[in-house]
């Protein structure tokens, strides 16, 4: 006898009860109201319950394998009271570990959503829970990797989107957060929340991509200052002012500019193991004229790393620079920083040299003038030549006769200029060119 009844959900409950005190004689009763509620053959169910368990959707699945049960009339074996028992043991794995995530135990949570995972591979809820236990123990990379998979396994998963997208903003990859706002809004344009968000981290999104482009390129100075817009938009999360810090460190030290010390040692505190970070911190005290603590900063590179080539060169050139420190700066003849642009120094050497021209002065003051000239001069030419300014930079004075040993000017009291044994300038009248 068959029964057609609105509530196959009791007569599963019971048909489970039956099969677990092992009262099967009764089961076959209920073969053929329990076929009501599926369609196709056992294998059809079978299959469909299969589907169900990966999704997490363990009360569905159970009521598939039940009527598999029942269709095969004990005949043979299909496999599903087995799936059934998998079922149970998976229920109360999925319990215990968000037990464990609620206790903070996230590593153990873990290792049970491992478990689960491999015959429960395509549940959201369980991929977030596992994306939060990544998240909490510092794997921010699998964190999002996972909970990103979970939000993609549901279609027009627009509150799962904005989740994931808050959450990777969060954490400071504001650039993929964009991504899956635009997905949002693909969905829905006129997603409220979504919109929101997106014009928020946009913004940062933007600077970030565009300081990256810069320093690819080279372009430091704006680097520097696309970096600093990073921090302008998003001045609340610590993680955006440490992306904006190690751009800044980077591109103040290939700039050569002495304003990178700060962003540097705030990396470097950051990442004290970090061997680059370190290396760019040396630069910046070079950069700075803090030979002593460049030095200091290389020598602990090498207590490492005794075979890193850069700090070999960093510490030989530091310590170059900080012997010559008491000889003749070009920069500050002319009053310019290390980073300044040719176009820069031939500016400042035009405007010195007009202000102490020898013409303009007489008597003793017309011998400091000319010493000055001098002086103004040689700092042109070093700077403006891109071997000899190399040269300086790396500690050797390419006008220095005891430094230049092969120069052809060598000897000379004035460091290189063949007239330097007499007043320039004496007895005729000196014609200035600014070039």
């Amino acid at each position: 006898m068959c029964y057609k009844v609105r509530m196959p959900f009791y007569y599963f409950f019971t048909i489970t009860c039956f099969y677990t005190i092992g009262i099967l004689m009764f089961i076959p009763n209920f073969s053929c109201l329990v076929t009501l509620s599926v369609n196709g053959s056992v294998e059809d169910i079978l299959e469909k319950g299969t589907r169900l368990l990966a999704s997490g959707k363990f009360e569905e699945a159970l009521l598939l394998y039940s009527d598999a049960i029942g269709m095969s009339k004990l005949n043979h074996d299909t496999g599903a009271s087995a799936k059934i028992s998998e079922i149970h043991k998976l229920q109360n794995q999925w319990e215990d570990a968000r037990k464990l995530f609620g206790n903070s135990e996230y590593r153990e949570a873990l290792t049970l959503l491992d478990k689960l995972v491999e015959s429960v591979d395509y549940a959201e809820e369980l991929r977030e829970l596992r994306a939060r236990c990544y998240l909490s123990l510092g794997d921010v990379q699998k964190g999002l990797q996972e909970m990103r998979f979970g939000v993609h396994l549901t279609n027009d998963n627009r509150e799962g989107l904005l989740r994931i997208s808050q959450i990777m903003y969060d954490t400071g990859f504001a650039v993929q957060a964009v991504n899956e706002l635009r997905e949002c809004l693909r969905l829905d344009q006129d997603d409220k929340a979504c919109l929101s968000l997106y014009k928020k981290v946009n913004k940062v999104a933007k600077a970030i991509t565009a300081t990256q482009e810069a320093l690819e390129a080279e372009r430091y100075s704006d680097c520097i200052k696309k970096a600093s817009e990073i921090v302008k938009f998003e001045s609340s999360n610590p993680e955006y002012a440490n992306q904006a810090n190690i751009s800044l460190c980077h591109c103040h030290a290939k700039a050569k500019s002495a304003d990178g010390v700060s962003y540097c040692e705030s990396v470097v505190q950051h990442y004290p193991e970090s061997t680059e970070f370190q290396l760019y911190q040396a630069e910046a005290y070079i950069n700075a004229d803090r030979f002593q603590d460049a030095i200091s900063t290389y020598q602990k590179i090498l207590e490492h790393e005794s075979n890193n080539q850069k700090a070999k060169e960093g510490m030989k050139k530091a310590q170059k620079l900080l012997k010559a420190s008491n000889r003749r700066d070009y920069y500050k003849i002319l009053g310019v920083p290390k980073s300044a642009s040719k176009k820069d120094i031939l500016k400042a050497y035009r405007k010195m040299a007009a202000e102490y021209h020898p013409d303009k002065f007489q008597g003793e003051e017309k011998v400091q003038a000319e010493k000055k000239f001098v002086l103004i001069s040689a700092a042109k030419e070093v700077l403006t030549d891109d071997e000899k300014r190399t040269q300086f930079e790396n500690g050797v004075d390419p006008l220095d006769p005891e430094q230049q040993a092969q120069n052809p000017f060598g000897g000379h009291p004035f460091n290189g200029f063949p007239f330097s044994h007499m007043h320039p300038f004496e007895g005729a009248h000196f014609e200035f060119h600014f070039g």
